[in-house]
């Protein structure tokens, strides 16, 4: 079955949101600056360093970063749109008698996967209100009446990837990658409520 093209009001709100993009990153990365002096005065020196280089950086490459963080969500919106507009897939036969592999899983992919749900759970948390309202607002655009599956391609799944995939383009280790997620999830959350 192939379903209807996106009406135009739907891909005008997929439009809108990209366009506030940028100056929603602006606003989670001032309130990021914020939480990390407001923490920095908890640290050790070598710490309190790190944090100030991590400041430093997220301040002089904060056009990139939100280049990033607007790019991975205008590809994870293409992306939902394609998933959404090809046919329902038929699910294949499974094969008996096929047996189980198992894979050596690094440790920092499983702390990024840690850290990643942790701020998509903050953010449904916090902001769960809001989308819900949301959701609806999208499904009654996509012509869904029966509000059935969740249209929104901007997503806490969506906000939270593309968060990290912003923190890649500051000059950080990854655990301190990881220490500007813990930091800007709550900014992140208040600015999408």
């Amino acid at each position: 079955m192939v379903r209807p093209p996106p009406s135009p009001a739907f891909v005008q709100y997929i439009e809108d949101e990209l366009l506030r993009a940028p100056l929603l990153f602006e606003q989670v990365a001032e309130g990021t600056v914020d939480a990390l002096r407001r923490h920095m005065a908890r640290l050790g020196a070598a710490d309190r360093s790190a944090t100030s280089d991590l400041i430093q950086g997220l301040t002089t490459h904060r056009g990139r970063v939100a280049q990033i963080y607007t790019q991975t969500l205008r590809e994870q919106a293409a992306q939902d749109q394609a998933r959404q507009a090809a046919p329902a897939p038929t699910p294949a036969p499974a094969k008996p008698g096929r047996p189980l592999a198992l894979a050596l899983v690094e440790e920092e992919e499983v702390a990024v996967d840690v850290e990643l749900s942790h701020t998509i759970e903050y953010i449904k948390t916090h902001a769960e209100h809001e989308l819900r309202e949301l959701r609806t607002f999208v499904a009654a655009l996509v012509g869904d009446l029966d509000v059935s599956a969740d249209h929104n391609p901007f997503r806490p799944e969506a906000h939270a990837k593309a968060l990290w995939a912003s923190a890649q383009a500051l000059p950080a280790s990854r655990s301190w990658r990881m220490h500007f997620m813990r930091h800007a999830t709550p900014p992140l959350a208040n600015v999408l409520r």
